[in-house]
């Protein structure tokens, strides 16, 4: 059986937290909240042009995210992965 979309945000926000720490609660943390709009609207807004800009995307995310130290390198694949899958659900 595919993967849902809610079920492919939450495999994400997951990779962003660390379920050890006891603020951490994806997927109702408001962080993980903005995730899944920004994946939304990266979505309903890149449909038109195709994979090609929703691929950039979920890359440039990926990216920005690890930057700002809230993804680790060895997650990036990962997250790239299940965003791919999102965007073409």
């Amino acid at each position: 059986m595919p993967r849902t979309e809610e079920k492919i945000q939450e495999e994400m926000c997951w990779l962003i937290f660390d379920p050890k720490l006891e603020h951490s609660n994806p997927p109702w943390n408001s962080s993980c909240q903005v995730l899944k709009s920004a994946l939304y609207s990266a979505k309903s807004s890149t449909k038109p042009w195709g994979v090609v800009p929703q691929r950039v995307f979920i890359q440039d995310l990926a990216a920005s995210l690890n930057r700002k130290q809230v993804l680790p390198n060895e997650k990036i694949e990962e997250f790239e992965q299940l965003g791919y899958e999102y965007m073409e659900i």
